[in-house]
């Protein structure tokens, strides 16, 4: 069904079915995100992910697209997000190579928005259909995983996002920088 959507919307990067958690019967809302500032993106590590006054789980409303609209799940008609979870979606083989695939310097996190970003660049737009629905188990690759090497990664990536694809004012390349110097 992805592949027929994909085909048929205009200018497809990437389409994503709803995600529901283990259960098979929650939503899990990571699948359909807006895309947020980079003030945003920078937040959870400028508070080195402590929930000060609820901060993160607002930060986090905001990228939730269904947070603001949440009758297009209703609707059962395909609709435009910004950019879904990397756990499950379909990308056209044209669009992948039209941007020459992932970058090579994220692992684990930051993809998403990356994908949105290049694919942006080209044109071309990212969807959910709702009709279609995967599990998504949440975490389940990185649970065994040490918290230390999962919080480099994250960093990481995000210093990726920012130096090659966050389009940062000199005030957010300072702030970053200090907040990443602050991780070490």
């Amino acid at each position: 069904v992805l592949m027929e959507d994909a085909s048929r919307l205009d200018r497809c990067g990437i389409i994503t079915p709803t995600l529901l958690k283990r259960n098979g019967k929650t939503i899990d809302y990571c699948f359909a995100r807006r895309f947020v500032s980079n003030w945003n993106i920078m937040l959870p590590f400028l508070l080195h992910n402590r929930n000060r006054k609820g901060r993160l789980t607002k930060n986090a409303r905001k990228q939730n697209l269904l947070s603001i609209q949440p009758d297009l799940l209703q609707k059962g008609e395909v609709f435009p997000i910004d950019y879904p979870s990397g756990s499950c979606f379909f990308c056209t083989k044209e669009a992948l190579q039209e941007i020459k695939g992932f970058d090579p310097g994220t692992f684990l996190y930051y993809e998403e928005i990356i994908l949105y970003k290049r694919l942006c660049r080209i044109g071309l737009r990212n969807y959910c259909d709702p009709r279609v629905q995967a599990i998504h188990l949440g975490g389940h690759s990185t649970r065994m995983s040490d918290n230390l090497f999962l919080q480099r990664c994250n960093l990481e990536s995000a210093d990726l996002y920012f130096r090659k694809y966050g389009d940062c004012t000199p005030v957010q390349r300072m702030v970053w920088a200090l907040t990443k110097a602050s991780w070490h």
